[in-house]
Formats: C-alpha cells, sequence, structure tokens
C-alpha cells in the first residue's frame, strides 16, 4: 500500500461488534499494529497565524511566543532614541545612494569605528559572488582601541577623529573607492553628535603633553531605562601625570598618545557597543553592562523571608547548585538586574512604534548579532572558569558523566580546565544526552522514524516580515523565531496528533547549515502497538516518488523544490555532495518496483519507472532522485522534509551518534606528552566552534537546541562519604570500566535491588567482601577469566566421563578457549577416567582413546580435531583414506528399528511423512544401501534417524546465491558418500530458499561429474507450502515467495505427490477442514479482510483476569504441579509473534511453578570499538537472534528449548526440548524431552 495511492481513501476497517471474533489476514495489520490511514496532503502550505503584540512593550508575538519571550511581561524596559532621519532614510529608501549605503554598511561602519576588531571569519561565505552572505566566525571576537597618535602606518580608527573636516573626508574615502562621498559626509555631520566623537575632537588643539593620557569610562552611570545618550564628559576624561594614585585607573581604559600597544574593551563593558557600532548608536547609546535594574520587579513566592532554601529534588547537576547558591546569596541584589541575554533579547524585538533601525541594517546586523552572542557566551565561560574548583568536584566525586577514561586519573586533577556538561552544546552535554538517549533506547527499543526538517527562507511568514529591499539571510532573528514557531508545530503533529501512531519517546537536535539556516533531526519511537515493521507499512508513511501532477500540484511543486537531490555525478562534479567522484548520498538510486528492506540500513523505498521526470535545476531528475518525504508533511510544511524509517538499521547507536555530535566546531586532538601541560578545554572550545548569525539568533533567544522525552533524571554514582549533593533517582551516570570500583559500584546499583547502604551492597549471601569488585563477581556479574576451567570443574563432580567429553568438544567449538592443550592436560584424569578403569595398565591406549572420542564428538559437529591446537597432538588413525571410510561406515552402521521396517504397513492409514521417510530409510539401509536424510532445521532432522541438517551434511553456507560454488572437494570422504548414496530424502524443503536447492542440485552434478539434474540421484523433497515460507528476515510477501521452491525452475522437473489426511487433527475433523481451507486461502472472512475464527477454539474472559492469565491458566492449569509430572508441559507450547511477548509470558510460568529459582545473566560487551562507549545496560537489553534473553529466571523441572544446533547427531538442535534436572553456577544439567 502506497502513500499517495491511499492519501484520498478512508480507513477500510470498522468496529467489531464485541460478540465476532476475528483475526486479520493482512501482514501490514498483524505487524504494523494499529496504523491509521495515511493523512490527504494539503492543497496549500500550513501558515502562522497573524503575531500578536505584548501588551507591556509591543513587540510582536509569533505563534507559540509567551509576553516573557520579549520583555518578561514588563520587567525588562529600554529607552531607545530617535534615529536621525537622513540616517533612517539611508536604510528604507530605494536611491542609489541608499543602496550604496545598505550594499557597503559594514564598510561605512568600519570606516567611523573607535575600535578595531579582531575575528577570524569564513571569507568564502563573506564573497558576494559565491552566494549568499554569511558573517560566520570561529573563536573570539575582539575590541581593541590603539594609539591615539598613528606611527609610521596610515591612520585609522580613532586616528581619523583627530583631522579636520576636509582631511578626514580625504583620508575616510581612501579606504575604499565603493564608498559615495556624499554619504560620508552624512555620517561625518552624524558623527557630530556623537559623545565618543565629540571629545576626541575636542583634543585636536590642545598639545600632546596636555593630554597624554586618556580614560574612557567603561560604564556610564545613566540610567537605561529612562535615556540612553551620554554626554561627552559622561563617556571620557583626560588623565594628568599628577593624578592621584589611587584612582580606579584599573577599571577604566586607559589610551596613551604613542605607547605601541592596543587596549582590549572587554565584554561586560557599557562603552563596547557604541565604540565599535557607531552607525547603529549614533549617539553613543551604551551597551549591556551589569547595572540595568528590571522594572516592576514582583516578589518571587521564596522572597517572602530571609531564609531562601534550596530545594534538592530540583538540584541535578552542579550547575543548578551553584545557580542556586548565588540566587540565596544575591536574591535581593541580582533578580533584579537585567541580564545580557535578556537586553539583547529585548533589542532584537520587532516593534511597530520603534525609533531603532537595528533589525533592517542589513549585513550589519549579521556581525552585531553574532558579537552579542559571543558576548553572552563569554560572560557564561568566565563564570564557569572562576569555579573550577567546584566544577572538578562534581566531575571526580561520581556526580556527572564519564567523558573520557583520562578524567578518573589523578596525575591529571589540576591540570585541565574543565568545560562542564551544564554548557549547551558542548562535547560533555552532546555525551550526556547521547546516554540519556540510549536510556530511553534501553526502554522503549529502537527508534522508528528519522526526521529532518530544515528551514525555508521563503516562507509566507518571513517574506511579510521583510522590507522591499531586504535580503532574508540579513534578518537571521526572522529565521530562528519563524523556524521555531514551525518546529513546535511540527512536534505537535508528531506527538499530540500522532502523526506516525503513538509516540513512547524521542528527541530532537537544532543544527545550523553552513551558512546558517537552522534544521532539525528528529529520532522518534513509537509504542509497540504502532511500530513500523515491514515494507507494506514504509509506504503508508514514506514516499520516494514524484506525485502525480494533476492530483496533487501543490505536492508536486514541493517535491520538485525541494525533495530531488542533485543533481550530480559525472556532468556535475561540483556538486558538494561529490566525493572521489561519486555522491556520498548514493544517487542517483536504482529504480524499484517493490519497497524492500535494506541490508543494515534505511529500507530501499519503491522507485517505479514510470515515466514521471521535470527539469531540476538544468538537468531531467526522475524518480531515483527522490529524497523520502511524508506526503502530508512536506505539503504542509512547504520545505525540505526527509522522513526515513530507521527501525531496520541495526547500528542504532550511530543514529543517536550522528544526532548528537554536537554543533558547528573545527576538529582538534589532544596528545599526552611526558611533561604536564594545562588543558584548557574552555578556550578549545571557543577556539573551535563557529557562529553564524542564525545560531547567534537562537542562543539569544534562548531557544531549545535540543529535547528528550521522557525526560531523563540522572543519578550520581559515589564512592563512600563523596556525596556532594542530593538527586532525584533516574538513569544513572555512565562510568568507563578503567574507573574501577566507581565502575564495579554502578554494576551493583543496577542490578541488586533495594540496597540500604554501602555494607549492604558488600554482602553477599551473609559474607562481607572486601571490594565491590568482589561483589560483583559473586552476584554473577562478572565474568571470570577462568570461567571455562569453573565449568569443568563444577560439571566434573557429577557427570559421567563421556558426557564430560561431549562438554569439552562443545566448550571447544563454541567458546574457543585460549590453550586447549592446557585444558585438556587439567582435566584428563576426568575425561579419561571410564577408559582408565577399562585399560589400567595401559595408559598409552587410555590416552589415545580418549582423543578419538573427543575428535569423534568433535567432527559430529561439523569440525575437526586438527582445527585445534594440541600443542602437536594429533590422532594416530585420522588420515585421510580412514576419514573418507568413517563417513561411509557412520552411514551404514545407523542402526534400523523393526518398527521402521514394519512401517510400510502403515502408509496407507497413518499418512505421515516420517512414516514415508522411515519406510524407505529402513528399506534401504537394512540391504546396505546408503541413504542420507536431512532436512532444513536442526528439530525436523532430529525426528529421522540418521538425519543431519541440510548445512552440517552438504557443506551449504548460510547465504547462498545462484553464483556460489560447490563447497565440497571431489576427493574428500563427504563426496565420496554423496557418490555411494541411493537415496536422498530432504524434509522441510518448503522452508528453504529455492536458492540453497539450486546450489545443492549444482553440487551434486560437480560431485557426481554428471549433467543430469540432482547429478542423476534420487531426491525425495518433503513439506507443506501452506505452512512457512522461506525466512527472509523484515522481507514483503513478494520477497518470500520469489524465493519459494515452488518458483525455482528445478520444481517443474519434480514429481509431486500428495499426503490428503491431517494426522495430527484426524480426531477433530471440524478444525482439520477450517485449518485446511486458511491454508489454501478460503477460510470465512469478515468484511473481505478478517478471517472469523470458530467460537469453540477461543477462550472466554472476564473483567477479573488478565488475557494474559487467562491463556496460561487454559494452556497450563496445573503448572504449580510441575514438578510432579514435568514432562506434562512439553506437549504444550504457546506462540507469540514477538520475543518480548514470550518473555513475559516464560517469566509469568517460571513464576507459578514451585521451587527455588535460580538466576543466570549475560555478560554483554561491546567488540571492535576504539572510542565509543556503550552503557552495559543497554547491550543487555539488545536480544540479538538465537541468544537467550540477558536475565534468565529458571526452576528445577522448567521446560526450556535449545537455540542452537549444538550437537544435531545426538539431538541437540535448534528446537530441542529440554527439562531442567540440576543447576551450579556455570553448569545446567537438562534432559532431552523431545529431539
Amino acid at each position: 500500500m502506497n502513500t499517495l495511492e491511499n492519501v484520498a481513501s478512508t480507513s477500510r476497517g470498522q468496529r467489531v461488534p464485541e460478540q465476532a471474533y476475528t483475526m486479520s489476514s493482512k501482514r501490514a495489520s498483524k505487524k504494523s499494529g494499529n496504523v491509521e490511514a495515511p493523512k490527504k496532503p494539503s492543497n496549500k502550505p500550513y501558515v502562522l497565524p497573524t503575531p500578536m503584540t505584548c501588551q507591556f512593550c509591543g513587540a510582536k508575538l509569533f505563534k507559540n511566543e509567551s509576553t516573557f519571550f520579549c520583555c518578561g511581561e514588563g520587567e525588562v524596559h529600554l529607552a531607545s532614541n530617535l534615529m536621525p532621519s537622513f540616517l533612517r532614510q539611508l536604510f528604507i529608501s530605494n536611491d542609489d545612494t541608499s543602496k550604496n549605503f545598505r550594499q557597503y554598511v559594514m564598510l561605512y561602519n568600519s570606516t567611523f569605528v573607535f575600535t578595531s576588531l579582531g575575528v577570524k571569519k569564513d571569507n568564502e561565505l563573506a564573497h558576494r559572488n559565491r552566494g549568499i552572505y554569511t558573517f560566520r566566525v570561529q573563536g573570539q571576537m575582539y575590541h581593541f582601541i590603539n594609539d591615539i597618535l598613528p606611527t609610521q602606518e596610515r591612520p585609522r580608527y580613532i586616528q581619523l577623529y583627530f583631522y579636520d573636516t576636509d582631511l578626514e573626508l580625504a583620508e575616510r574615502s581612501q579606504i575604499s573607492s565603493e564608498m559615495h562621498p556624499d554619504v560620508l559626509r552624512l555620517l561625518m555631520r552624524l558623527m557630530e553628535t556623537n559623545p565618543y566623537a565629540q571629545f576626541f575632537r575636542s583634543l585636536r588643539d590642545l598639545d600632546v603633553q596636555e593630554w597624554n593620557r586618556i580614560v574612557i569610562w567603561f560604564d556610564p552611570t545613566h540610567d537605561q531605562r529612562t535615556h540612553n545618550a551620554p554626554t561627552a564628559s559622561q563617556v571620557a576624561g583626560i588623565w594628568v601625570e599628577d593624578a592621584p594614585a589611587d584612582s580606579p585607573l584599573t577599571h577604566d581604559i586607559v589610551v596613551y598618545a604613542r605607547s605601541g600597544a592596543s587596549h582590549r574593551i572587554l565584554h561586560y563593558y557599557g562603552c563596547y557597543d557604541p565604540l565599535q557600532y557607531t552607525i547603529l548608536f549614533p549617539y553613543g547609546e551604551t551597551g549591556w553592562h551589569r547595572c540595568i535594574y528590571r522594572r516592576n520587579v514582583r516578589r518571587r513566592p521564596n522572597q517572602q523571608g530571609e531564609s531562601f532554601p534550596i530545594n534538592e529534588v530540583l538540584v541535578q547537576t552542579i550547575d543548578d547548585l551553584l545557580y542556586s547558591e548565588e540566587q540565596v546569596a544575591h536574591t535581593r541584589d541580582s533578580d533584579k538586574k537585567v541580564s545580557c541575554r535578556d537586553y539583547y533579547c529585548y533589542r532584537l524585538q520587532i516593534r511597530l512604534r520603534d525609533t531603532l533601525i537595528l533589525l533592517h541594517c542589513g549585513r550589519l546586523l549579521q556581525q552585531y548579532i553574532v558579537d552579542m552572542y559571543i558576548k553572552i557566551e563569554s560572560t557564561r565561560l568566565d563564570f564557569i572558569r572562576h569555579n573550577q574548583s567546584v566544577i572538578r568536584a562534581d566531575l571526580y566525586q561520581g556526580i556527572s558523566d564519564s567523558y573520557i577514561a583520562e578524567e578518573t586519573r589523578s596525575s591529571n586533577i589540576g591540570y585541565r580546565l574543565i568545560l562542564p556538561a551544564t554548557f549547551l552544546g558542548c562535547g560533555r552535554d552532546m555525551h550526556c544526552r547521547y546516554l540519556n538517549s540510549m536510556g530511553i533506547v534501553q526502554r522503549y527499543g529502537k527508534p522508528d522514524i528519522f526526521l529532518t526538517i530544515t528551514c525555508n527562507p521563503r516562507w509566507p511568514e518571513i517574506e511579510r516580515e521583510l522590507l522591499p529591499f531586504e535580503e532574508v539571510q540579513n534578518r537571521p532573528d526572522l529565521i530562528a523565531r519563524i523556524f521555531r514557531s514551525k518546529l513546535i508545530e511540527l512536534k505537535k503533529d508528531i506527538v499530540e496528533k500522532q502523526l506516525f501512531g503513538k509516540v513512547a519517546g524521542y528527541v530532537y537536535v537544532i543544527e545550523f547549515q553552513k551558512r546558517g539556516l537552522p534544521h532539525a533531526h528528529f529520532l522518534i519511537i513509537l509504542h509497540s502497538e504502532h511500530k513500523i515493521r515491514n515494507p507494506e507499512s514504509y509506504d503508508m508513511h514514506v514516499c520516494a516518488e514524484i506525485p502525480d501532477e494533476d492530483r496533487f500540484p501543490h505536492l508536486h511543486a514541493a517535491v520538485l523544490k525541494h525533495m530531488m537531490h542533485g543533481p550530480c555525478g559525472r556532468n556535475f562534479p561540483t556538486n558538494p555532495c561529490m566525493r572521489d567522484r561519486k555522491c556520498k548520498n548514493h544517487y542517483p538510486r536504482e529504480f524499484s518496483q517493490f519497497t524492500t528492506n535494506g541490508h543494515n540500513s534505511y529500507p530501499i523505498y519503491r522507485r517505479r519507472n514510470d515515466g514521471k521526470a521535470a527539469n531540476v535545476r538544468g538537468a531531467q531528475l526522475d524518480n531515483r532522485w527522490v529524497v523520502p518525504y511524508n506526503p502530508f508533511m512536506l505539503a504542509k510544511y512547504d520545505c525540505h522534509l526527509n522522513v526515513e524509517v530507521c527501525s531496520t538499521v541495526k547500528a542504532v547507536k550511530y543514529l543517536y551518534k550522528y544526532v548528537y555530535k554536537g554543533h558547528d566546531r573545527v576538529s582538534f586532538a589532544l596528545t599526552e606528552t611526558d611533561s604536564p601541560m594545562e588543558i584548557d578545554e574552555i578556550s578549545s572550545y571557543q577556539s573551535a566552534r563557529w557562529v553564524s548569525p542564525p545560531v547567534a539568533a537562537w542562543r539569544i533567544f534562548r531557544f531549545c537546541l535540543n529535547e528528550i522525552h521522557p525526560n531523563i533524571v540522572v543519578l550520581q554514582v559515589h564512592l563512600p562519604n563523596m556525596q556532594t549533593s542530593g538527586f532525584a533517582i533516574g538513569r544513572l551516570v555512565y562510568t568507563n570500566p578503567s574507573e574501577g570500583e566507581r565502575h564495579y559500584l554502578r554494576l551493583l546499583l543496577t542490578n541488586v535491588r533495594g540496597p540500604l547502604s554501602f555494607d549492604d551492597l558488600l554482602t553477599v549471601n551473609d559474607l562481607r567482601c572486601t571490594s565491590f569488585r568482589e561483589a560483583a563477581y559473586r552476584h554473577g556479574l562478572l565474568e571470570a577469566d577462568n570461567s571455562i576451567e569453573k565449568c569443568l570443574e563444577e560439571a566434573s563432580q557429577y557427570q559421567l566421563p563421556f558426557v564430560l567429553r561431549r562438554l569439552f568438544a562443545t566448550l571447544l567449538i563454541y567458546c574457543q578457549p585460549k590453550n586447549p592443550r592446557d585444558l585438556l592436560d587439567k582435566f584428563y584424569s576426568h575425561l579419561s577416567e571410564d577408559f582408565a578403569v577399562t585399560f589400567p595398565s595401559n595408559p598409552r591406549k587410555v590416552f589415545i582413546m580418549t582423543l578419538k572420542s573427543i575428535s569423534s564428538i568433535i567432527e559430529s559437529m561439523g569440525k575437526s580435531f586438527d582445527s585445534f591446537d594440541f600443542g602437536g597432538l594429533t590422532v594416530d588413525e585420522d588420515t585421510a583414506d580412514h576419514r573418507r571410510m568413517k563417513e561411509i561406515e557412520e552411514e551404514i552402521n545407523i542402526p534400523v528399528t523393526a518398527d521402521d521396517i514394519e512401517a510400510v504397513k502403515l502408509l496407507n492409514s497413518e499418512q505421515r511423512k516420517t512414516f514415508l521417510y522411515s519406510t524407505l530409510l529402513a528399506n534401504l539401509r537394512s540391504r546396505g544401501i546408503i541413504a542420507l536424510a536431512v532436512a532444513s532445521s536442526g528439530i525436523a532432522a532430529s525426528n529421522i534417524a540418521g538425519g543431519r541438517t541440510k548445512n552440517s551434511r552438504f557443506k551449504i553456507p548460510l547465504d547462498t546465491d545462484e553464483h556460489l560454488s560447490n563447497q565440497i572437494p571431489k576427493q574428500s570422504g563427504l563426496a565420496e558418500l554423496i557418490r555411494a548414496c541411493r537415496l536422498i530424502i530432504w524434509d522441510e524443503a518448503s522452508m528453504a530458499k529455492r536458492q540453497t536447492i539450486e546450489h545443492f542440485e549444482r553440487t551434486l552434478r560437480d560431485i557426481c561429474s554428471c549433467n543430469t539434474v540432482f547429478g542423476g540421484k534420487i531426491v525425495v523433497f518433503g513439506g507443506d507450502f501452506r505452512q512457512v515460507l522461506p525466512v527472509i528476515p523484515k522481507s514483503t510477501l513478494q520477497e518470500a515467495v520469489n524465493a519459494s521452491f515452488v518458483l525455482s525452475p528445478l520444481w517443474p522437473t519434480l514429481t509431486k505427490i500428495h499426503l490428503t489426511v491431517n494426522m495430527r487433527a484426524i480426531h477433530d475433523p471440524g478444525f482439520s477442514d477450517f485449518e485446511l481451507k486458511v491454508g489454501n486461502g478460503s477460510p470465512p472472512f469478515e468484511n473481505g479482510e478478517d478471517i472469523t475464527l470458530p467460537r469453540h477454539i477461543l477462550i472466554s474472559v472476564d473483567q477479573n483476569c488478565s488475557l494474559i492469565d487467562k491463556l496460561i491458566s487454559s494452556v497450563y492449569p496445573d503448572i504449580s504441579l510441575l514438578n510432579l509430572d514435568p514432562f506434562r508441559t512439553t506437549k504444550k507450547v504457546i506462540l507469540t509473534s514477538k520475543n518480548e511477548d514470550a518473555d513475559v509470558i516464560n517469566h509469568m510460568l517460571v513464576t507459578k511453578q514451585a521451587g527455588q529459582a535460580f538466576e543466570y545473566k549475560s555478560f554483554d560487551e561491546a567488540i571492535n570499538i576504539t572510542t565509543e562507549q556503550y552503557s552495559v545496560e543497554f547491550l543487555n537489553t539488545l536480544r540479538p537472534s538465537g541468544l537467550p534473553p540477558h536475565h534468565l529466571v529458571l526452576k528445577k523441572n522448567s521446560p526450556i528449548i535449545l537455540l542452537r544446533n549444538l550437537d544435531p547427531t545426538s539431538g541437540l538442535c535448534n528446537g530441542t526440548r529440554l527439562i531442567c534436572r540440576a543447576f551450579s553456577r556455570n553448569v545446567i544439567e537438562v534432559e532431552i524431552v523431545i529431539g
């Protein structure tokens, strides 16, 4: 079902009456949960409603913005001065002079500044002829004020104010020929009102000795709430040589006539803004400083008394603690002051009656907004730099996540300036958020949807706020605010309106493109009933085709505008996506008639070769170039909106690593040296990160950079007496294994329930351990270095020698001990005990027979004795000729029972496959003729005398294709056996992929040197195609059918024989007939879709009992009596479609069973890793195929099923049922029941 083909249809499902019982016959309905029909794309994009106006300050407020956003509901109020009319006209008029002024506004501003600007900017983005202009900087921005009198160089900056008018105009005109003389004259006239310019020009007629030093007051004292136009005497003064020695020069800016040095204007100086942005502040208006007070401050609830206690539950990080302590100490004063961020957030608001022209100053606004954000950032980083002692206590005592292993080394303490995780966007912050998101994955599973939305600069909400001549890149405030409003609407669609289904958890992170446009990455986890599990459900949410222009004109235009990749390739080698002459995003994709699952990747979406194409950016592009999207969302938001199904991606950690890779910064590395060196993380961050105008606007407006749901509260892990504050319970902070005791303490806290104290954690089975590592080991949470030896030691105490030899061989094959010879020598006496009793005087023979027995077991498991390093030991008779004869002897010696010989008499009345197999095999084997029996599964092979799995017997690889050649050497014993056999029986052939059977057929022809089908051998295939088709993980129905044997070219060459009687249900003809109709696809249907189940096979339920409890009590009514007759449960089974449901039912069954419970936990670790970090809890939640759950609880007589083909010849196959008989720490003794 494709998204675009169903957008106009309604859901065909109807409410089912309570009396009706139905079972869905559609794979999408069964597997995908309650997936609603996709919403129809709209015919026009969504537009935000008309902005509201703040009643306190008159600012425009877009949707999802409150009155706190602009002015704190009236608490922040800053006066603004009337801009000179001629300057205002230069910004808003459309004549040639004004156009010249706006185009070179940064050049004009730099011509009249008092300070020089020190910054590293991206010059590539600053050139108009190479694209959109963007003021993007790396590192810090510095303002310097130089000497007043020029030296040998041309005068500049403050020095130009000492010339008379004509000379000043001449000098300024020589700076650049692009500047218009009339504009320069207007700006020079404007500077006549500037107090700083007035002061410096007043010094023209004074002798230099009279003003050897000049002091610029760093914080003018006027109140910005009422006026903001200082006078010349308020901004600077002359300092004579005989001034008092104790005058406070250190806090102000001292400028000399000639000193050869520059003075840095620090970010918290009030004169920081007017000295650099003279055009924006022609009256010398002071910028932010530390003495601006709020207006009409309301008393907070915690300000009623003299004491202000800190709420320890709300304090989750060291930054929260420091902030709370600072609030307690300075509540009466600091709460009344306007912060740096609040100040510039107020200045950057859109107000209709605002006399400032700040938001319309073009490129100069880009520089100004970046500069002001860096000022805010520097204020915060200064605080962090001066509170390192507390931050390091936080880090080393276990409150924060361990970022790198070296942080816990005592030798590094005191040599590192820490940038804590509370600073948004730094490495620790992103790492902490990554761990939080993995905690959600641990709880709800892998994400289902990966969504990326990018801001569209042509949104109508942005364009209607622009003046006719304005360019959108020069309004970063609008870009940030409109994108944020749309993002919140998108989140509502996803979470509240459940566009993809009910959301269990999500994360999103805001990033910014190189030229500044913001985009957001979403990772969305759906509830289990809404999971997107198969290609049919993928098509309901994601499309990768050009829509029909007649049916969906708006969507068609949006796809061509936003969702067409490239063009790239050989004809477009300069496209940014090209790497080594190939597209790094793998476009163009291949055509595909159906959506299929990729191999550990995103799905391969349907891209039909339907002839649809369009001219995009000078090239004809078809469906192969479409970036996957959701039709409803793309039509609504009209921007680049990529939607991918990511539930098929196995390496889920890389999705979250990509999302939390951090904000725009250059790469750098720290290397260790022999000598101690200080590592300054603060300076490293500042010098490495890039800031563009939209980034600065986003941060100034304090918009959320990332979000995670549900919330994760981090719990500290600290050793005894090293806590610093109280925390709420949530995710434990990550620890590195190299941290020793702290890591083992965390391991105990995540596995031991309800510990009362540290002593309680150290006590295991009434024995007090000396360390947390020992306690973790005694709890079974750590794998011992000698776990294989421990296993053999425990088994040797009660097992017979031949059982020990089979265990020894199993450990060799599946556990791969490092030194097999040492293991053999250590347990040789136990392994050879029976032979030593039989041949007490011949130790050499005992040794040889022990090795032969082990070798025989190893070979029965598909391996050879020589493949293990036994230090030169060999089995004497193990020659090539012996191995060839042994293969044949083993088949000839398969016992033939009387029942098998007599089974021929029951063939007509007992129409069972096994009777037919047994009759054929017994007849041939009783006459000394070799007949081979294989099956597609281990459990089916164990039901046939001498049966083996197809892969084990014929060396067929797990993955086969039409190009795979014969894997069996012609001179081997197996090849000799195949040539000697007269009959091959293959059971459950319907489960095998046709490529596997075709490879088997080619192998027979090659070994037998015969071009006849199957090499001239008689082959009997058995199976029922109405049952399980070939298993192809996450395949479509069409893929499973295409892999079936019936579509092989070999199928017509076979003679078909049908067994028509259902022997398993022969005593229930009604159910047998119903089952046959279901298999034939002709059962009774409800509404043409759902299969109606016979009422007599249903279980009645009541409100006093849960469905699972009722199911268990119906199937196992006597579970509490299991110990009296453990074999009763092996004749029943509850089947589920999901492993997690089976785990729940198994846990409930074991809980109801009487007896002592024995717990086993897996030791999970990530392999082939370098710098990646994985929490053990996350690894514990993974359920790889063929492995039991991490936490396994068993009791005596509990039935279990083997999940691997350990030894098929002994009945130990995948699916073999066993009963637990005894338990020890490393060994479980079981008895085979069925297998």
